[in-house]
């Protein structure tokens, strides 16, 4: 077999080795046999590591040829190793797997959403990779997922979200933590409920224990989204991780906390609950008193209402909170009192839990106190709720 360049050496001649790997796909047995021969390929367990290997080289033609050779042969194994190399951290390693990507002939619809997805940069391209995922999605072939997996990581917080909403879809294990990380990582409330999302709709172990274990250094966001996925879980191993992370949380983040507990609780929780709050480890007695609040079980009316006095404002603060939510009249007198405790931070939950109650009794307690002297904050919080009591009237 004669090459047309002059140079007949694969190794040292590129446009050799273009022509010898194009050769590849000759039906001729003695031409093909020659043909590896000259590339240094030994037999036919040889060849797809090879091909694999020029996939990634610098010399875009040969990966081009190397591209239409697989596709010729029928066999996909080598694209998707380097599909699941895009689950890879490490830059560089994606980076040519896209590049091998690229090289595959585009008539399969796999390849040619993911293809678009690499070729469209930037963001004027985030259409056209939003695009991709969903068709990669509707295609619904589960070889797919290392991709998306790859795309959680894109620059553009829309093409995460699209992403993990199809990864929860596919419903792949595999996928677990990768969402997982993304609930750690991204600075987006829209990528972090659709890892969530995702992180639900996988279910199983793998994303229950993960998410269980993340609870108590999670951002308040992402904390609100794992509460909701592990409420949708539905398995009771969550509550005791849900109790210990309430305290510090924002009032804005309890109400997923009250439904995740509500829908978790069995019938015993309650009482496991009040145990706490009277038991000897202040941390478990705060806890409970703020998830005695969120379930508004009226039983713990009267220990939140003991728990106002307690010598640890932690646990103070709690119940006055929690006696907010529960949002009975009953704890109106303990709340009122305790606008005199000598911590302000307990003083201004009372505040807040008055306004809560809706009772027009606190304008006049209220107006007691409007000129706290120990916190600015605590004036001007008193003077807005005096205010909108009074509108309220």
């Amino acid at each position: 077999m004669k090459l047309i360049w002059g140079d007949p050496d694969p190794e040292t001649n590129m446009f050799a080795k273009l022509e010898l790997v194009e050769l590849l796909t000759s039906e001729d047995p003695e031409t093909r046999r020659d043909v590896m021969c000259r590339l240094g390929i030994s037999g036919e367990g040889e060849l797809l590591p090879f091909l694999r290997n020029c996939l990634t080289h610098q010399y875009k033609e040969l990966r081009s040829a190397t591209g239409r050779v697989l596709a010729h042969l029928g066999d996909d194994t080598v694209l998707f190793h380097f599909v699941d190399a895009l689950e890879e951290p490490d830059f560089r390693v994606r980076y040519e797997a896209e590049k091998a990507i690229l090289a595959f002939d585009d008539s399969n619809p796999l390849v040619r959403h993911m293809q678009s997805y690499i070729r469209e940069r930037g963001e004027r391209g985030r259409p056209m990779r939003i695009a991709s995922i969903e068709g990669l999605e509707e295609l619904g072939d589960e070889r797919a997922v290392p991709f998306l997996i790859g795309a959680l990581s894109d620059a553009d917080r829309n093409v995460r979200e699209a992403a993990a909403d199809a990864l929860g879809t596919f419903g792949s294990e595999r996928a677990v933590p990768a969402l997982l990380g993304s609930l750690e990582e991204n600075y987006s409330a829209r990528v972090v409920f659709a890892a969530g999302r995702a992180l639900g709709r996988i279910g199983g172990e793998q994303s229950l224990r993960g998410l269980m274990e993340r609870l108590s250094y999670l951002d308040t966001e992402p904390w609100m989204s794992a509460v909701m996925v592990l409420g949708e879980i539905g398995d009771g191993r969550a509550i005791e991780y849900i109790v210990e992370t309430l305290p510090d949380k924002p009032h804005g983040a309890m109400r997923g906390a009250e439904r995740a507990l509500k829908a978790l609780g069995d019938g015993d929780l309650v009482t496991r609950l009040l145990s706490a709050l009277e038991g000897a480890d202040n941390q478990k007695r705060e806890c409970a008193a703020l998830a005695l609040g969120l379930l508004g079980d009226l039983r713990a009316l009267d220990l939140l209402a003991r728990a106002l006095n307690d010598s640890d404002g932690y646990i103070a603060e709690a119940a006055a909170k929690a006696l907010g939510w529960l949002g009975d009249g009953g704890a109106f007198q303990p709340l009122a009192d305790a606008l005199s405790h000598s911590d302000y931070e307990v003083r201004g939950a009372a505040v807040d839990a008055l306004e809560r109650l809706g009772d027009i009794r606190a304008i006049e307690v209220l107006e007691r106190f409007i000129d706290d002297k120990e916190n600015d904050w605590l004036r001007w919080r008193v003077g807005q709720v005096l205010k909108r009591l009074r509108e309220s009237e």
